[in-house]
């Protein structure tokens, strides 16, 4: 189980490719807002800069148009340098996570 701070569960929503938390954290569920035709890849990395320093501990398919809800395992998916993803252009992804 994840060590919860004092903030508790976190919330960030991203449009592009991004920083979600440059923290140690657990990615505890995943919300993606997917209003294209055509399939789109978001992988997660483990790093607070970008995609290129990190390991990929955790990558995600949609298929078609539509809203997923992606819930990880028990206790999250731990990161242990921080949280990047990458973002498919005109899509929406709000990534759920607490700070270890």
């Amino acid at each position: 189980m994840p060590n919860i701070d004092e903030h508790g569960v976190k919330a960030v929503q991203l449009t592009a490719n991004g920083v979600v938390s440059t923290r140690r954290a657990y990615i505890n569920k995943v919300v993606v807002y997917h209003p294209l035709s055509s399939d789109s890849s978001y992988s997660f990395y483990d790093s607070a800069t970008s995609s290129v320093s990190g390991l990929t501990p955790y990558a995600y398919e949609v298929y078609g148009k539509g809203t997923d809800y992606l819930d990880m395992p028990k206790g999250g998916v731990l990161f242990h340098d921080g949280i990047y993803a990458t973002v498919q252009a005109g899509t929406t992804l709000t990534v759920f996570f607490t700070e270890a």
